[in-house]
């Protein structure tokens, strides 16, 4: 493979670490429960961070060196991540802190747009995998 490629790979797989840390860090408020100001509080601020994580990684995507490629894909990953940008700023924004209340609704409209991101990242991921380890060997 060459040194332009296996270069992309380790940026993407520290990229991917980076994707995994942020969601490790976001909990999900658990449907029908009644929460508390803290627990909303902090899921709040948590959506918030991973929002801003997420538009860094975006970021770090734009100014790589993209081997031509895997061009599409990689424009792939990105619009994955800004699905997670979108869903999550849906979860944050669902969090009613001063009325102690989630709207239901957004916060599942925003888990599933994180969703479709997630299985557009995994799908340009395997593709981006699949065309630098198959095609150039």
């Amino acid at each position: 493979m060459k040194q332009e490629y296996r270069n992309y790979a380790k940026k993407l797989e520290e990229i991917g670490d980076k994707i995994i840390s942020i969601t490790n860090r976001t909990a999900r408020l658990n449907e029908g429960l009644v929460h508390t100001k803290k627990e909303l509080i902090e899921n709040q601020n948590n959506a918030r961070v991973a929002t801003e994580n997420y538009r860094l990684l975006i970021n770090e995507l734009l100014e790589m060196k993209v081997p031509s490629v895997v061009a599409g894909e990689h424009n792939g990953l990105i619009s994955g991540i800004s699905c997670f940008v979108h869903g999550h700023s849906l979860m944050r924004d669902s969090i009613n802190i001063d009325e102690n209340t989630v709207d239901k609704k957004q916060m599942a409209q925003g888990l599933a747009i994180n969703d479709i991101g997630l299985g557009t990242v995994k799908r340009s991921s395997e593709r981006i995998s699949d065309i630098l380890t198959n095609h150039y060997k």
